[in-house]
């Protein structure tokens, strides 16, 4: 079976949604495996970094907006984090799919360190340009740069599918992605937002007891009390359910760039007649 034709399909917005979870359910193990390692350190950092920042204000809004608005100023190694977490999201999905398309044996992870380095560095530039237009959007004290931010984060979720997939050149990467991007934008945008929002449910499930624990903490026992056992125990339920909750938040990040994968793979299927090309090329290295 050719993995490669697997993704190179024309797909219906249901369908790609339908094949990412298919691809998780086929690969759940690993993906968990895979997730941990490469998403519970960053989670544990950020975790220890919210409850180490001062401001109380900007620590309650953290589970909501992630610090993400104008009113508060985003400390910079938060910031850098959520980067770090965006990258090994990338990572995650980029190393599944190499491997998957290549037939090798996922729930070995030693078995996976060739493909994470090959896209070492494609997914990093990604997470980083993802990030910077995602920043311009919480950020913007305009609408009219939110919007803008907006209509370029679209077309650019289909950067690192094209980098990573294609083991294309960064401008390469980038001059394809728009194209296909904006040739399928409304599709991609609604897509993003179904995906996201079956991922806020799950994380939104998983964040209930983070809220209790919360609300006990800042309403029902005094939060400078020293000495007090029942605070400590509070405290440390509370590191380890914000632990979870940024750890769902990153996997279901990477469902959405998965989505975004199974779309480009759509898209560049309708408009290139991808497979085709390579059926066309396999052949002549052939003969």
């Amino acid at each position: 079976m050719d993995n490669r034709l697997s993704l190179y399909e024309e797909r219906s917005l249901s369908m790609c949604v339908e094949a990412t979870f298919d691809f998780i359910r086929d690969h759940t193990k690993a993906w968990l495996r895979l997730g941990a390692v490469l998403l519970l350190p960053v989670c544990v950092l950020l975790s220890l970094n919210v409850f180490m920042i001062d401001n109380e204000e900007f620590l309650t809004n953290t589970r909501w907006s992630l610090g993400l608005t104008s009113e508060h100023k985003i400390p910079w190694l938060y910031g850098l984090l959520m980067v770090v977490g965006l990258w090994m999201a990338l990572m995650l999905i980029g190393t599944l799919l190499l491997a998957e398309r290549e037939e090798a044996h996922t729930d070995n992870l030693r078995q996976l360190t060739p493909y994470m380095r090959r896209i070492f560095w494609s997914s990093m530039v990604s997470s980083m340009m993802l990030s910077i237009l995602l920043w311009t959007f919480g950020l913007s004290v305009s609408w009219v740069w939110g919007i803008v931010a907006v209509i370029l984060f679209v077309p650019m979720t289909l950067v690192p599918p094209v980098w990573m997939m294609e083991n294309s050149s960064r401008a390469t990467a980038i001059t394809k992605a728009l194209r296909l991007g904006f040739s399928s934008w409304f599709t991609l945008f609604f897509m993003i937002i179904m995906v996201a929002l079956i991922g806020f449910i799950v994380v939104l499930v998983v964040n209930v007891p983070w809220i209790i624990f919360q609300t006990v903490i800042t309403e029902i026992i005094p939060i400078n009390e020293d000495g007090d056992s029942g605070l400590f125990f509070f405290r440390c339920a509370m590191f380890l359910f914000t632990v979870l909750a940024y750890f769902c938040c990153f996997m279901m990040t990477s469902l959405v760039l998965l989505s975004c994968v199974f779309h480009y793979g759509s898209v560049s299927e309708k408009i290139d007649d991808t497979s085709l090309e390579s059926d066309i090329e396999h052949f002549e290295q052939l003969g």
